[in-house]
C-alpha cells in the first residue's frame, strides 16, 4: 500500500482471486466424485440385499420368490440371482441348486 491509500492493490486482488479460482477448481470436482461414489454405493448395497432376501427366502422354503426386479438364471448346478442398480449395471450372486437342503 503505497501512499497511505487504504485497501488492496489490484495484484493482491488479482493473486487472491487466482489462488481462490484455483483452490475452487481442485475441490469441486474431487467433492461431486465424492458424492456420485456414495450414491453409487448406497445403490450397489440397496442390491445386494434385495439379492439376499431372495436367496434367504430360497433356502429356507425351496421356492424362489416372485419379484419384477430379480432374475433367477441357471447356470450349471448354480442358480445366479441376478438384479439391476440404477444405472442398469447387473449384479449377481450364485446359489447350490438342490432339493434337500431347506429348514422346514
Amino acid at each position: 500500500m503505497l501512499n497511505g491509500n487504504k485497501g488492496f492493490s489490484t495484484i493482491e486482488t488479482l493473486s487472491a482471486m487466482a489462488i481462490w479460482l484455483f483452490l475452487m477448481t481442485s475441490i469441486i470436482p474431487v467433492w461431486t466424485g465424492m458424492l456420485t461414489d456414495g450414491l453409487k454405493i448406497e445403490d450397489r448395497q440397496e442390491a445386494y440385499q434385495l439379492l439376499q432376501k431372495h436367496i434367504s427366502t430360497y433356502m429356507m422354503t425351496g421356492k424362489k420368490p416372485p419379484s419384477p426386479g430379480v432374475k433367477w438364471k441357471e447356470d450349471g448346478e448354480y442358480y445366479k440371482v441376478c438384479t439391476a442398480d440404477r444405472s442398469e449395471k447387473e449384479m449377481c450372486l450364485s446359489i447350490l441348486k438342490t432339493d434337500w437342503l431347506y429348514a422346514s
